[in-house]
Parts: structure tokens; C-alpha cells; sequence
């Protein structure tokens, strides 16, 4: 009887021990997913749309065809550029370069290599324009690909934040 009650002891103190060291693992897996969002995915996504809205609205695509009004709009696209899209850039570069340890593991960072490249040979064509920059257009998709996996993230963090059971 007496070994009986003393295996019941041994299995509670498991059980708890177990369910102890599963919370820490859950509570590690919310702090690492959190951070990938908060430092890789978040502000990426952000400086992307950021851009996209800037290019949509004030670039090229969105330049009258009145030659008048389109040096003006040239004039404006510039100093957007310059205020904008090539302060963005270097943020994303940065965090491409420095937090790409964060990147998921259903993820790739050869998907943002085509976007470092876009972005290190944009601010160089824009000193010194030449036809060559047609090889390093801006990612067809990345945004969306961006989008698609900080939606992924945000939806195993809810999944994290549940209690959970003995396993």
C-alpha cells in the first residue's frame, strides 16, 4: 500500500512537472513568435505598403497625361522619392540584413534577396539611371507574400496563447 500511495506521489509530481515544463515551452514559443512579428514581419510589411501607396499614388502610374501637370507630378515623385521610398528602403534593407534570423521556418530568405537586390540597385540607379535597372524591378508579390505569412504568425500566436493540456 505504502509503495502504491508512494507511485501516485512519483506520478503527480510528473504529471505536474510536465505540464510545468510544457507552459515554459508555450510561453518561449509566444515570446520567439512575437518577435518575429514585431521585428521582422510587422515593420516590413508596414514599409512595404508604405511604398506601394506611395509609388501607386504619386509615381509614375499615377501621372497625368497633360505635359504640364506631368513635369509637376515628376517634381512632386521626386521629392517622394527622396523623403519616402528611399528612407523605407533603407529601413527594409536593415531588416533584412540584421533580423533575418526571425525569418519563419515556412519561409524562405531567399524570397527577400530579390528585394535587397531591388533596393541596393534602386538607390544606385537613382544617381546614375541607365536601362540596366529594368533586371532589378521590385519583387512582383512580395507584399502579398509578406502579408500571407505575418497572417500565418498572427494566427499560431492566438493558437499559442491557449491553454494547455497535458501532453
Amino acid at each position: 500500500m505504502l509503495a502504491f500511495t508512494a507511485g501516485i506521489g512519483l506520478w503527480r509530481i510528473y504529471v505536474q512537472g510536465r505540464i510545468q515544463l510544457n507552459n515554459q515551452l508555450a510561453v518561449k514559443r509566444l515570446d520567439y513568435l512575437s518577435q518575429q512579428l514585431a521585428e521582422f514581419y510587422d515593420p516590413l510589411f508596414a514599409l512595404l505598403l508604405t511604398n506601394s501607396k506611395a509609388f501607386n499614388e504619386a509615381g509614375p502610374p499615377s501621372f497625368p497625361k497633360d505635359p504640364l501637370r506631368r513635369d509637376t507630378a515628376g517634381e512632386v515623385w521626386k521629392q517622394v522619392k527622396e523623403k519616402v521610398l528611399v528612407p523605407n528602403n533603407a529601413q527594409i534593407a536593415s531588416i533584412i540584413r540584421t533580423k533575418s534570423h526571425l525569418i519563419d521556418e515556412c519561409d524562405s530568405i531567399a524570397r527577400y534577396m530579390a528585394l535587397f537586390q531591388h533596393i541596393a540597385m534602386y538607390e544606385i540607379f537613382q544617381k546614375n539611371p541607365t536601362e540596366l535597372y529594368e533586371k532589378f524591378q521590385f519583387p512582383a508579390g512580395i507584399t502579398r507574400h509578406v502579408e500571407t505569412v505575418r497572417d500565418g504568425l498572427i494566427t499560431k500566436t492566438k493558437g499559442a496563447r491557449q491553454p494547455n493540456e497535458f501532453k
